[in-house]
């Protein structure tokens, strides 16, 4: 009793709660041991005295866990917040080097580059990172020899595709490519027209509008997804009845890669102009300049999808996108599917009445025709006033030029001669403004019921009397059981359907007939 008397006056003062957990389990243990050590057995004692080296080791495994976590806890939250400081200063423009300079009374201003800009919607990309061993630079040049290159031209007329003896130098296949940096190219490009002074073109024209031109096509690649890449499903895209439409699947609603022959005619101009054979020089020698290098001048892009689409052979858009999806090295599928749609006219560009002759627009680049004679070697020894037109050339000039202008120019073409013109262009012309002319006022899109179901036909006039998509067998089989319908109808009515059938059919060959001459 007398020892359990004097155990209150022998205790030690609390210590602090601040403790860590594995000295107040020790503690714990030592008060416990001390408790029981007068009436447990040697063999309890060395069992209770494993268990509790056992439960330390727990303990304190436990606790530098718990360390561990709190510390990358901490240096996680101190990560994230430099991250947001840094996103912060590369968005609003904010100067590294003045932030590092300044005072904690002097907060950082924006540079003058961001000032630029009108809104933080409209801010440009941010700079490249600097390569750590730039390359060097090209020694300098006679700023007169530079401006005659189709790459420091001041007007397009000086970039003419004549002069281009060597491989194309232009920047989309880089890109394309992944080998230039987009960011890089734009801020190069900003230097050399601030540099430039006061006469430095802007956008759109601007080389920087045409970057700019390639991120909307991205955009809205991207918004729009696969409907993008075709006119049916594609609500901002308008719906022209061109020959030669894309077939459908009947499920999704997308196209298959194939397309109907609506017009036999139709599709012998399109494999004359893939072919390089159409009988006007300047076609052909771009053509066969993109089949070899796979490359050809913008201005040249330009020709050859105004003459495929509303400048003369009415064919489907989708049609010439693919080819030139086929034979570009610098393709890009958004840019490739954007511009097609902007020169067909059917979107972003509402000037289908301005059309690319193949004769004078050429003339204007090269008047002596060095670029055709250079890709269509069978004209080489034609005198310039003919170079363009060669149809008109007497066949005396024709001896002296050594080349016979006749034929298609597919399967009968011969050695040492030319093909006569697929039509007449000023007649075609006509007929595809006109038909444009009626599209526009129809006013359809590529998601229009209408369109989707084929009903269009009742807004505009029939094959016969103007330049439209003509009958074909439909994607979605509402005309395929139509031949047995007849057939059952004319068992039971006797004579009188077959007849009536007949009727129709010699009436359909009649109208195939008259549109071939």
């Amino acid at each position: 009793m007398a020892a359990l008397e004097t155990r209150p006056s022998q205790r030690r003062p609390k210590r602090p709660a601040s403790r860590s957990l594995s000295d107040q389990a020790e503690r714990s243990g030592t008060a416990m041991a001390s408790l029981r050590s007068t009436a447990v057995s040697p063999q309890c004692q060395s069992l209770s005295s494993r268990l509790r080296g056992r439960r330390l080791g727990l303990l304190r495994s436990r606790c530098l866990l718990l360390r561990g976590f709190l510390i990358r806890a901490i240096c996680l939250w101190i990560s994230n917040s430099m991250f947001r400081i840094n996103i912060q200063i590369s968005t609003r423009g904010i100067d590294r080097k003045r932030i590092r300079d300044t005072t904690p009374l002097q907060a950082p201003t924006a540079t003058s580059q961001s000032r630029r800009w009108k809104s933080s919607a409209s801010l440009p990309p941010r700079r490249p990172i600097a390569a750590a061993n730039p390359l060097p630079s090209k020694p300098s040049t006679d700023s007169s020899k530079t401006r005659d290159t189709p790459q420091h031209s001041k007007s397009p007329r000086q970039a003419q595709p004549s002069s281009s003896r060597s491989p194309p130098r232009s920047s989309p296949p880089f890109f394309h490519f992944g080998a230039l940096s987009v960011r890089l190219f734009y801020w190069r490009v900003h230097e050399v027209v601030e540099s430039y002074g006061k006469g430095a073109s802007t956008p759109p024209a601007s080389l920087i509008g045409q970057v700019l031109f390639r991120d909307m096509y991205f955009a809205a690649q991207a918004a729009l997804g696969q409907s993008f890449a075709q006119t049916a499903t594609n609500a901002y895209c308008r719906f022209i009845p061109w020959h030669l439409p894309s077939k459908r699947d009947p499920e999704t609603g997308f196209t298959t890669g194939d397309y109907h022959i609506d017009k036999p005619e139709a599709e012998e101009w399109f494999q004359r102009w893939k072919a390089g054979v159409t009988g006007f020089p300047w076609i052909d020698a771009l053509m066969r300049q993109l089949k070899q290098e796979g490359w050809i001048h913008h201005l040249g892009r330009h020709s050859l999808a105004c003459f495929l689409t509303r400048g003369g052979c009415y064919v489907d858009w989708e049609r010439g996108a693919e080819v030139f999806e086929e034979l570009l090295i610098d393709h890009e599928p958004a840019c490739n599917i954007g511009n097609w749609q902007w020169l067909a006219c059917v979107a972003f560009f509402a000037q289908y009445y301005r059309c690319y002759s193949p004769v004078s627009f050429g003339q204007k680049w090269d008047k002596n025709g060095d670029f055709i004679r250079r890709w269509v070697p069978e004209l080489k020894k034609v005198k310039a006033k003919y170079i363009y037109e060669p149809w008109k050339m007497p066949l005396v000039d024709q001896k002296q030029a050594g080349v016979r202008v006749t034929g298609g120019g597919l399967s009968e073409r011969q050695e040492g001669s030319y093909p006569k013109p697929m039509f007449d262009f000023d007649e075609r012309r006509s007929i595809c403004l006109s038909a444009m002319k009626n599209a526009y006022a129809v006013g359809l899109h590529g998601n229009d019921e209408k369109v989707l179901d084929g009903s269009w036909r009742s807004l505009f006039p029939s094959p016969d009397e103007a330049e439209v998509m003509g009958e074909y067998e439909s994607d979605y089989g509402e005309t395929a059981d139509i031949g047995d319908e007849e057939e059952d109808q004319e068992e039971l009515n006797g004579d009188s359907a077959g007849i009536k059938r007949a009727a129709r059919k010699n009436s359909a060959d009649a109208k195939t007939k008259k549109q071939k001459t």
